[in-house]
């Protein structure tokens, strides 16, 4: 059975891409010294959190990767209607990407709160759409595979 394009990844896709450009927006203006408007208090800092040394890599805002993650989670559930792939390879493939991003959630959630002693409120909700992305993929995948153990069982006509 082919796959159908996923609505709920692309839906998530762009919330992601959109929260994810705004924190690059808000990494600039705090690296900037400018005012984000994203410091709530000492604990709950966008600021805090974006220019410490774990806000970037190689000097890349790490909103950027976001952007590059969610951008693959779309073209991933656009492509689905022209591959070659079964439903149930589509939903592993869009399982495992999501497990990238819940991992990458998981450890930098850790380094926000562990270590940098701050939460950001922008980089949370990026983490949230993560957590729900990979939510849909997993519920997703034990459909597709339940779908195709249904369907082996099933008398041949």
């Amino acid at each position: 059975m082919k796959p159908s394009t996923s609505w709920p990844h692309i839906v998530l896709g762009l919330v992601g891409a959109a929260i994810s450009a705004y924190a690059v927006k808000v990494h600039n203006l705090a690296k900037a010294g400018q005012e984000t408007g994203c410091g709530l208090s000492n604990d709950w800092s966008c600021d805090k959190v974006v220019t410490s040394k774990w806000g970037e890599i190689a000097g890349i805002p790490l909103g950027f990767f976001g952007m590059l993650f969610f951008a693959i989670v779309i073209i991933m559930a656009i492509a689905s209607k022209t591959t070659t792939t079964t439903r149930k390879q589509f939903a592993l493939q869009n399982l495992a990407v999501s497990s990238v991003g819940f991992a990458s959630s998981l450890a930098l959630s850790y380094i926000s709160i562990a270590l940098i002693k701050a939460k950001c409120p922008v980089c949370f909700s990026t983490h949230a759409v993560t957590t729900t992305l990979f939510l849909v993929s997993l519920w997703q995948f034990q459909r597709a595979r339940r779908a195709q153990s249904e369907l082996a069982d099933s008398p041949q006509s």
